[in-house]
């Protein structure tokens, strides 16, 4: 199931119109608005890499209920993202990656989005994420793969 999510995810290249687009934003910048963090993380799928030493493809659905479906190297991982001064955060089941992570989003001269690690709550935490594209939805139907789907996390 994940393996056949990456291979959609490097055929798909369509994004709405009006969506927000990593290229509409100056280079060089820090994106600290948590107004647009919210709008460009909420009911979107984002996918990309992470450098080495780690490499690896990932991707991951973010509800707007604040619920995430988070695949790496073929596992899943549920968990709950946020936006608290100025930075994104996530926590993941299962324990032992449900330590708060917070990353602030750099656009780089390259119109590509990085997430550079703020907090990192263990060494096993890397320090930069690339954010290879941003898809309007949930292209890829990731939420189904939640255990609660995209229902609010007080339920």
């Amino acid at each position: 199931m994940a393996m056949a999510l990456m291979v959609a995810i490097a055929a798909k290249n369509a994004r709405a119109e009006g969506d927000p687009a990593p290229d509409t934003l100056p280079p060089q910048v820090s994106i600290a608005d948590e107004a647009l963090l919210r709008q460009m993380f909420a009911s979107h799928t984002m996918y990309g890499f992470y450098p080495p030493p780690y490499a690896g493809k990932w991707a991951e659905y973010y509800c707007p209920t604040g619920r995430t479906a988070f695949v790496y190297e073929d596992k899943l991982m549920e968990g709950r993202w946020w936006v608290e001064a100025g930075a994104v955060c996530f926590s993941y089941d299962p324990p032992g990656h449900d330590q708060k992570q917070c990353y602030d989003v750099m656009r780089t001269e390259t119109k590509v989005l990085k997430l550079h690690a703020r907090v990192v709550g263990s060494s096993d935490f890397v320090d930069d994420v690339v954010i290879e594209d941003i898809l309007p939805g949930d292209p890829f139907h990731m939420a189904k793969l939640i255990g609660a789907g995209c229902s609010d996390l007080s339920s």
